[in-house]
C-alpha cells in the first residue's frame, strides 16, 4: 500500500483503521486474527487492503451483492 497515494485519493481514514489492524471495510478489530492462515492468498490479500477474512470472503465470492 503506498499510503501517499491513498491520503491524496481521500483514504486517510481507511489507511488509519489498517494500521491501528482494523478493517477498513467493516471495522471489525484485529482483522488479522481472523484469517485462514494457511491460505497464502488470504494473507497476501490482507496484507495488500488490511481485510478481515469474512469481508475477503464476500468480496471475492464472485457473486452479486445484495442491495
Amino acid at each position: 500500500m503506498n499510503e501517499d497515494i491513498m491520503r491524496q485519493a481521500g483514504l486517510g481514514k481507511q489507511v488509519d483503521m489498517v494500521k491501528k489492524g482494523i478493517c477498513p471495510t467493516c471495522g471489525k478489530k484485529d482483522a488479522k486474527s481472523t484469517l485462514r492462515t494457511e491460505e497464502y492468498a488470504s494473507v497476501a490479500e490482507f496484507n495488500i487492503s488490511g481485510m478481515c477474512q469474512q469481508c475477503q470472503d464476500e468480496v471475492f465470492s464472485g457473486e452479486e451483492p445484495e442491495c
